[in-house]
């Protein structure tokens, strides 16, 4: 491995440090975590010292009101006094009645879905991309200007998730950025964005991929 391929701490730039999880994000090292760990603690210790009160209690002293105290409260679906013994929002319901109340919550919420997503679901999905474009620094217009064919395989079918805005992950890599003007590439089918992902970019396991099969086909010569 050469040696400018090293990557060191992005907090103090001086420990090698490792990609670490799902995302392989550049975490800092072992030393740089404790310190801010360290100063995380000093922080909300100085801050209570300065408020002279603990977690507990508001900056006048006084002890916030316990939300899981019992108090008394009827059921707005039974209309029976029951015992409450944890804070609800909206309509009060007792342990009986609670499936009642979450089944109330879901047909509004689909009465709420119906009336604003599925009213124009084209036009809900256009101002889902707008916003995802406008975060990569690209616009509307440039997503209509392009040609709805893959720019590898030449399909005019996206697939089930749609066309795929392909870009370089050397510029913006897995879970940090979606893509930006400088690195973006065209539009990709599902498959063929999934394929060049699998292969992790490497051309040279793709010329390797495609020597393979070539091996193998039945109209190759043995």
């Amino acid at each position: 491995m050469n040696i400018t391929d090293i990557e060191y701490c992005p907090q103090c730039g001086k420990i090698p440090v490792k990609r670490k999880g799902r995302f392989k994000v550049l975490a800092p090292c072992d030393s740089c975590r404790e310190e801010n760990r360290k100063g995380r603690n000093m922080r909300l210790a100085a801050r209570r010292k300065e408020r002279g009160v603990n977690a507990h209690n508001n900056a006048a002293g006084v002890r916030y009101p316990d939300k899981s105290a019992q108090t008394k409260a009827v059921c707005d679906f039974c209309h029976e006094p029951f015992i409450k013994t944890k804070r609800q929002s909206g309509r009060l319901a007792c342990i009986k009645c609670l499936p009642l109340k979450e089944a109330e919550r879901r047909r509004k919420n689909v009465a709420r879905v119906l009336a604003i997503y599925w009213k124009d679901p084209q036009a809900a999905k256009r101002r889902r991309l707008t916003n995802t474009l406008r975060h990569m620094g690209l616009s509307i217009e440039w997503y209509d200007a392009q040609p709805k064919l893959c720019a590898i395989c030449g399909t005019d079918d996206p697939g089930k998730q749609g066309w795929c805005i392909d870009h370089d992950h050397s510029c913006c890599p897995y879970g940090t950025r979606q893509g930006c003007v400088k690195c973006v590439r065209g539009l990709l089918c599902d498959k063929c964005n999934r394929g060049i992902g699998f292969f992790n970019e490497d051309t040279d396991r793709m010329l390797s991929a495609i020597a393979y099969l070539k091996k193998y086909s039945p109209s190759s010569p043995m």
